[in-house]
């Protein structure tokens, strides 16, 4: 409780996705987050150790993949659907039927397909998906 007594405190997860980091494999990253006391993060930075690259995002400033902002752009029926999951989603027992319907999904909506992301933690599917979506 006492972090809610300063303006502002620190959050790090010095490896998201440890089993990755374990294997030696692409996949887990180095996050760290400046929040305030309410819960609203001001700061954020995602390292992909594997491929040495950062994700970062400032409250009132933007998105940042290395030193280029992220910019969102319009779908194309190029593009696919993307899901991104960890690997214990494909033991759940309706896995199936979900990526049936979202390759559906996507046939309908014109996407090309659906692609599937399973291989590394939460904070860098977060920055690939952002990579990934279309302008709203």
């Amino acid at each position: 409780s006492s972090r809610f007594q300063s303006e502002a405190f620190w959050c790090i997860d010095p490896i998201d996705v440890t089993l990755p980091f374990i294997k030696r494999e692409p996949g887990y990253s180095v996050v760290i987050a400046l929040v305030d006391r309410s819960g609203v993060p001001l700061l954020g930075v995602v390292w992909d150790v594997a491929a040495d690259l950062s994700y970062h995002a400032m409250r009132g400033i933007g998105s940042f993949r290395g030193t280029n902002a992220l910019t969102l752009g319009d779908p194309s029926a190029s593009d696919p659907l993307h899901w991104f999951h960890d690997r214990s989603m494909l033991k759940h027992p309706r896995y199936e039927e979900w990526k049936e319907a979202l390759e559906a999904a996507a046939l309908a909506t014109g996407l090309r397909g659906l692609e599937i992301t399973n291989h590394a933690g939460a904070a860098l599917h977060a920055c690939w998906a952002a990579l990934s979506a279309p302008a709203v």
